[in-house]
């Protein structure tokens, strides 16, 4: 059980990107299904084959993205070339992780 959220990020590149992100009751994140983007094809249009695979399976309380690769649980590799697309996915997650925390009793993040 848990709860499936739907999030808009404003700080895209080429607009609005609109996601779901699945939280288990133990904090959890599952995962995250873009619905809506318009990045830059071959950039910032590679998130649904590069950053979305990266969110699935995580327990942590928020997450950063890096150049150099991501060395812990809570860390995202950033697309190259499109880090403006990966700040507004990976902020937007954690606006996600800091409702389902706050608003919806949020599970206990195992990692960090």
């Amino acid at each position: 059980m848990g709860y499936v959220l739907t999030v808009i990020s404003h700080e895209g590149y080429g607009g609005d990107i609109t996601f779901t992100m699945g939280i288990g009751n133990d904090g959890t994140l599952n995962g995250i299904s873009i619905l809506k983007i318009t990045e830059t094809a071959g950039l910032g249009m590679r998130a649904e084959e590069d950053l979305k695979p990266q969110f699935a399976g995580k327990n942590v309380s928020a997450f950063t993205y890096t150049k150099t690769g991501a060395a812990s649980e809570n860390q995202i590799d950033a697309i190259s070339g499109a880090t403006i697309t990966t700040n507004a996915v990976t902020t937007a997650v954690n606006g996600g992780l800091y409702y389902f925390q706050t608003w919806l009793g949020g599970g206990g993040n195992e990692a960090e």
